[in-house]
């Protein structure tokens, strides 16, 4: 995220995926700042990052707000076992609120991220005035354009990384936003890679064969327990034209293909590509 730039990154439920240490510790480690106005270390009260944060652009000022939903309190709580807090989840009406108040008189324009969802990012915009753009997670909408709700514009850019989402607002001389106007960007084959992004996924996919062992656990089953997979070569013997069909597709070769580019560890690969599972 910092080779691409990233200005800002909200909390969401998901990111506790591999610990709370982990992605705090992302503002050293990989120098871009986390935000999060809502979540809370529950022994001691203490915010478990910056809340907000104000960016300058000559006499033009951006107040940036993180928030996640309370209702992910539970997921939160289970991903982050093990982790060094014990992680609260505050209200993200009533905290967006007083971040808004806070904000209001020091910024032209407030951006909230909010891990919401869309439909509670437009709830927000109806429940908390002067908030101007709500950029939303947490769900798998996509806006091809924005939705404008009380003046407020709200965008989703669906999820897994399968796409960037653009906003373009245009301001008068004063800093208010007279009109806005977004787009989807899929991000295909025809989206040219950049390099020092694409140096920083290749060496990721490498090292995860480091950890083989640990990221697939092979369990030979036994007959009795029900059906178990015995490998392409015992089928071939009795679907004998069937293998052999199978063999002459680009199919019979899509692991060994993955294999050379190091995405073979990779879970998302797994359904389409490994024969038998």
């Amino acid at each position: 995220m910092s080779a691409m730039g990233y200005t800002a990154l909200n909390i969401g439920h998901t990111d506790f995926t591999f610990g709370d240490e982990f992605i705090l510790s992302a503002p050293r480690d990989f120098s871009v700042p986390v935000l999060s106005s809502n979540l809370v270390d529950n022994e001691t009260g203490a915010a478990l990052a910056p809340e907000h944060m104000i960016l300058t652009y000559g006499s033009f000022t951006v107040g940036i707000i993180g928030i996640v939903a309370q209702k992910y309190q539970q997921a939160i709580t289970k991903f982050n076992e093990g982790g060094i807090h014990a992680i609260g989840v505050h209200d993200e009406t009533e905290k967006l609120r007083q971040k808004v108040a806070e904000l209001e008189g020091e910024t032209d324009v407030i951006i909230a991220l909010s891990d919401t969802g869309l439909e509670k990012g437009v709830q927000l915009a109806e429940d908390v005035p002067g908030i101007h753009v709500i950029i939303c997670s947490g769900g798998y909408d996509k806006t091809r354009s924005p939705i404008v709700k009380n003046g407020v514009y709200i965008v989703e850019a669906g999820s897994s990384g399968e796409c960037i989402g653009k906003l373009t607002l245009r301001l008068d001389e004063n800093g208010r936003i007279l009109s806005g106007e977004g787009s989807i960007i899929t991000l295909a084959e025809n989206v040219p890679e950049g390099s020092a992004v694409a140096a920083i996924i290749d060496s990721y996919r490498k090292g995860l064969k480091e950890y083989a062992d640990e990221l697939i656990v092979v369990e030979q089953k036994d007959p009795e327990q029900g059906w178990y997979y015995i490998g392409a070569v015992a089928c071939a013997q009795c679907h004998v034209a069937q293998s052999g069909q199978w063999r002459g597709t680009g199919h019979s070769k899509a692991f060994t293909a993955l294999t050379e580019r190091s995405q073979d560890l990779l879970m998302a690969t797994e359904k389409c590509t490994n024969f038998g599972i």
